[in-house]
């Protein structure tokens, strides 16, 4: 049970306080508006900026990744994956079970509220394999092209198409995206 009487902020760090399991930040937004995240209950940020000039250790816009998969290889359960805008041409594996991805960034936040949806360009095709809701896919356009064609048995030339994304043995969110077949 929550005291009454008490901020926003103060009811989030009791609900964890007391053990009570809420999905995400998204859910706590929506129950109590615009609070601050216990620290022991966020993962870290990781930032993916291909305009990056620093050493690359995705701690910081300035030495974020340049490719989104060095962001997802080295993300925990809860982190978060920042990306900002630009176009990444790579293919990814989304195979961790807690993490949030989220493209739209212009490069300097530091609160994810700041975000004002610039656009993030993935020209590759994503994988999802064995994730829960806890994983969240978000802000990006994907474009992929895979038309190969192929002789049949007769000789006759079909073309066959494969998919920007696919999904196996999941049930991600994915919002906020545009998917495109080229």
């Amino acid at each position: 049970e929550i005291k009454r009487g008490i901020n926003n902020n103060q009811a989030v760090e009791e609900i964890f306080e007391n053990g009570m399991k809420l999905a995400d930040s998204e859910t706590l937004k929506a129950l109590f508006g615009t609070v601050d995240i216990p620290k022991k209950c966020k993962g870290s940020i990781i930032y993916v900026n291909k305009k990056a000039t620093g050493s690359h250790t995705g701690k910081n816009w300035q030495n974020a990744f340049v490719d989104i998969s060095s962001a997802i290889n080295i993300a925990k359960d809860n982190d978060q994956i920042w990306i900002a805008e630009g176009t990444y041409t790579e293919n990814l594996l989304i195979d961790k079970k807690k993490i949030e991805i989220y493209g739209g960034f212009k490069g300097n936040e530091k609160k994810e509220w700041q975000k004002k949806n610039y656009k993030v360009l993935l020209k590759g095709k994503v994988t999802i394999e064995k994730v829960g809701y806890q994983t969240k896919l978000s802000g990006i356009e994907i474009e992929y092209s895979n038309s190969v064609s192929k002789k049949d048995k007769n000789y006759t030339s079909i073309s066959i198409r494969d998919q920007a994304i696919y999904i196996t043995n999941s049930t991600p969110i994915i919002n906020n995206c545009k998917i495109n077949n080229v």
